[in-house]
């Protein structure tokens, strides 16, 4: 069944949402500005609450270089293959996460 661009548009709108207060709850005891939260947002949009916990943590500690290592090693996909699963590089990632980890790498905190 086809689903309307009102519906696409209205559960995009609602995960952004999600992923924005997962950060918001996260990430207490720094402050960021608007490129690194948009990062952060991003991130936990496509990584998940569970998969950005780590790069969360570490960005409330204060430890913005740990939290770009971490969101650019997060590029992994696991694939199904005729023998069971395995673990391979997207490609599509490696440039989305140098994007997203960029406002940590350059930060002064």
């Amino acid at each position: 069944m086809p689903v309307s661009a009102e519906k696409v548009e209205i559960t995009f709108s609602q995960k952004v949402a999600e992923a924005e207060r997962v950060v918001r709850k996260r990430v207490l005891r720094q402050a960021l500005n608007q490129e690194q939260f948009d990062a952060l947002v991003s991130f936990t949009f496509n990584a998940g609450q569970r998969g950005a916990e780590s790069v969360l943590a570490k960005v409330d500690k204060g430890d913005f270089k740990g939290a770009a290592v971490g969101i650019s090693r997060t590029i992994y996909i696991t694939v199904r293959t005729r023998k069971g699963t395995k673990r391979v590089v997207a490609r599509g990632l490696i440039s989305r996460r140098a994007e997203e980890s960029a406002p940590f790498r350059e930060a002064k905190n």
